[in-house]
């Protein structure tokens, strides 16, 4: 079991957001390979198969919420793959890529919206897990990944990260793993 902050979310989103941008995010490589959620958080087995996300398909979510002002806390997952993207340098403002048609400006909101209906007032969410599996490397974004590629995160760790403000990237990524955490703790 872990204990997650709302605050210590809330502080990680204002420290890593930049100066606002109106340019469209854009990805390197559209496609990414994700541990499936039944998997994801059972430190006992290694998962296996992945599935396949698309980055696009998760800019499309997003917007989707916001033009229709309806964030759910479910939405958590997809800001997670575009956060994550940024933290491994697929995603970025420059000209290479497919634009995602998501502002990071557009992102922050989303996951200030997603963290707030997920908390619904309380200053503090229980998770009945406290790892989970994830990529350790940027193959997540190449043609084949293994079971070798995997790493098991100790989520109560990543918060550690989250909260002293290491390096954007580090934080970035953690954010990310704990938001993906929320968002699947939301649908089960």
């Amino acid at each position: 079991m872990i204990n997650i902050e709302r605050s210590v979310l809330e502080a990680a989103l204002a420290r890593t957001s930049r100066a606002p941008l109106d340019e469209f995010l854009r990805a390197k490589c559209d496609y990414v390979w994700t541990v499936p959620p039944d998997q994801k958080y059972s430190a006992a087995v290694p998962p296996g198969p992945f599935t396949l996300g698309q980055l696009s398909e998760s800019a499309q979510w997003i917007i989707s919420g916001l033009h229709q002002e309806d964030i759910a806390p479910a939405h958590a997952v997809w800001i997670a793959d575009i956060i994550r993207g940024i933290a491994y340098d697929n995603v970025t403002e420059d000209d290479a890529g497919q634009s995602l048609a998501l502002t990071r400006d557009e992102l922050w909101i989303a996951a200030r919206s997603a963290i707030s209906h997920t908390f619904e007032g309380a200053e503090c969410v229980q998770l009945a897990w406290d790892t989970s599996w994830a990529f350790s490397r940027i193959a997540v974004y190449q043609e084949i990944v293994s079971e070798s590629d995997l790493v098991s995160l100790d989520i109560r760790d990543g918060l550690l990260f989250v909260e002293r403000g290491s390096s954007d990237k580090e934080t970035l990524f953690w954010l990310a793993e704990t938001l993906e955490a929320l968002g699947h703790f939301s649908l089960s």
